[in-house]
């Protein structure tokens, strides 16, 4: 693999993860949500909880991919203008 092979696999990779995050973010926003409609009590206040620990650390993945993606873009942007043209015409403005 080239430079640009490699720069391409990596940002499939994190958009790649970025929506599965977010699908689960919206799974879990979806389970809260049923959780509120269920039973009262301990049980629901320990479904609740686990379901609000799983929001905090997928919210969290979604940050470090945020920054995975941040970092990939400065590689990008450092590589020179004639790669960050041949990139553009490969991915598009949005890498």
């Amino acid at each position: 693999m080239n430079k640009d092979e490699i720069l391409k696999a990596c940002f499939d990779l994190v958009h790649k993860k970025i929506e599965e995050v977010n699908m689960a973010i919206q799974t879990a926003n979806h389970s809260l949500v049923e959780e509120d409609k269920s039973s009262a009590g301990d049980k629901y206040e320990t479904g609740r909880e686990m379901i609000q620990q799983d929001l905090n650390r997928y919210e969290q993945q979604l940050k470090v991919l945020t920054q995975d993606l941040d970092l990939l873009q400065r590689i990008l942007a450092v590589s020179g203008n004639t790669d960050r043209c041949c990139w553009l015409r490969l991915f598009g403005e949005n890498g």
